[in-house]
Order: structure tokens, then sequence, then C-alpha cells
């Protein structure tokens, strides 16, 4: 009931106003919060991304580091064992499991290599030390990190390769860094050629970090160029070197 000489009409126009303020106050408060569970979850997921990338972008540094200790062996007759660290930050190492293959076809005699690796993983990234060189990969798509020592020049031929050679798989999960010794297993196999060269290079992981690879040394794709067969035709001197050592960590 109305005041004694309020107008009719004036108390439920005010009180309509209160449920109506009442009413915005909710929904502008409940558009603030969930802008803030938004921006929260979205905001999270771009740092979590953002972390796993720089994981990975500093395994590949590391690995870089660590291919240019180890490739010593291939470079200097005499070094046999070099030394070198990675830092895992909760990744895993591994030796062993599916392997690259590289066939060398000269003097129409074809030689196949099992390359072996020392592989960081990730979630669902992967870097890896294979050939000398480093591979980096995502998902399906891999790139190349570090260059093997295969390469097509102007009638030159230089292929220069480590193999690794493990009985069996071994990994290992840490958050510290862990040491690393490659060693020589045995003498160095040297093959001259003075014929053309055929490549091909089989990598269930790898496969288009190794064409790219191939590319930027000279090479020349075959008739597939996503295959892994690469030429390197009117040759005069062909200069290989394989290597077989192992890691131990």
């Amino acid at each position: 009931m109305n005041a004694p000489g309020t107008p009719i009409g004036r108390t439920d126009s005010k009180r309509e106003r209160g449920v109506t303020e009442v009413i915005a106050f909710i929904l502008v408060f409940a558009m603030v919060l969930s802008s803030v569970a938004v921006l929260y979850t979205t905001g999270f997921q771009a740092m979590e991304s953002y972390q796993e990338n720089e994981q990975i972008t500093n395994a590949e540094r590391g690995m870089i580091s660590l291919a240019d200790n180890f490739n010593d062996v291939l470079r200097y007759d005499g070094v046999e064992r070099r030394y070198g660290e990675l830092t895992l930050r909760g990744g895993t190492i591994s030796t062993g499991g599916e392997n690259t293959s590289i066939d060398i076809e000269t003097d129409g005699t074809t030689r196949e290599f099992d390359l072996g690796s020392l592989t960081y993983e990730s979630d669902s990234d992967s870097v890896a030390y294979e050939g000398g060189g480093v591979f980096r990969a995502s998902g399906d798509g891999s790139m190349v990190a570090k260059q093997p020592r295969i390469r097509c020049g102007d009638e030159v031929v230089v292929i220069s390769i480590v193999t690794l050679d493990h009985d069996g798989e071994r990994s290992l999960q840490s958050t510290d860094g862990v040491g690393l010794t490659i060693a020589e297993t045995g003498s160095p196999e040297r093959i001259t050629s003075d014929d053309d060269v055929t490549i091909t290079v089989d990598s269930p992981h790898y496969q288009t970090g190794w064409n790219h690879a191939l590319k930027r040394a000279g090479w020349n794709p075959g008739s597939d160029p996503e295959d892994g067969t690469f030429k390197c035709e009117d040759v005069e001197n062909v200069e290989i070197q394989i290597v077989t050592a192992e890691i131990d960590y």
C-alpha cells in the first residue's frame, strides 16, 4: 500500500528500477567472470605451448652442439672418443629403435648402412642426431637442423657419416642434464671411386628433413623427389668414409 501522499504507481516504479539494476549487475558480473575464464584458459594454453616449443628448441640447440663435438670422430684421424652433455628438462633420450637407412650406389655396387640415432623426445616433438646431422620432427613434418656431411660438388662427392651400433633399445628420462660419450667400435670404412653416385634414404621419422638436406648439399632428386633417391653425376672423384660408433650414457 502506498504511503499517504505518495502518487499511485511510484513505489512499483522504484521496485522495477531496483530489480533492473540488480539484474544488470548480475549480467555484467557474469560477463566479467566469463571473460576472465576465457582469458585464463587461452592464456594458459598459449603459455604451455610456448614452454613446449622453447623446450624442444633448446633441445635442438643442445643436440647441434653435441653433434659438433661428436663429429670430431669423423673429422680427425686418431680421435676415437668424444664426451658431451645434454639437458633433458623432463624429456627422454633414447638409442636404438627404428633406424634411418642409406643405400649408396657407385661402381655398380650398392652398400646399405643403418644409421642408428640418438633421439630426444618431448610430447609429440623429437630431435635426433643421425648420420652426423641433426633432424627435428613435429607431427608428420620434419626439417634438417644441422647438415650431415654428404656433399655433391663439381665433379666431387664427399660422404662422411657415422653409424650408431646399439644392441636393443635404451631410454632415459630426467629433469637434469646427462653426460654422453661417443666411441668408435671399429676401423673406419673408406671407399674411393670415380663413378657417379646414387643415394637412397629411407627414414621413418625424418624423410622430409633428409630430402631437404640432400638438395641443399647439391644432390639431384630422381623422378620422384619425395622417395629419397638422389644422384650426383659427371663425377671424377668420390670419397666415402663410414665410421661405426656407439653412444653410452
